[in-house]
């Protein structure tokens, strides 16, 4: 089972690539950046990139989380800069 980027709703807990965990803390609107609060080495809240989102936790279960083709186009972009 994956859910897609954009049906994550504020809320919502996720694992990022890093093993951090985060919770979202905007509404999406298809965008490559959410607004979350990110527990760290610090608790922050900032922006994150939604291509760094691998896991959310929906209904008690772990579940992946996938990206639309304008997101992983935009991911792909990225990955040309470094980022």
């Amino acid at each position: 089972m994956a859910i897609m980027a954009n049906e994550l709703k504020k809320g919502t807990r996720v694992l990022m690539s890093n093993g951090w965990e985060a919770v979202l803390v905007d509404e999406p609107k298809g965008e490559n950046i959410r607004k979350a609060t990110v527990y760290g080495t610090f608790t922050e809240t900032g922006s994150i990139y939604v291509d760094k989102i691998v896991e959310a936790l929906i209904d008690g279960d772990w579940v992946g989380v996938s990206l639309d083709d304008d997101q992983r186009e935009f991911s792909e972009m990225k990955k040309q800069f470094g980022l």
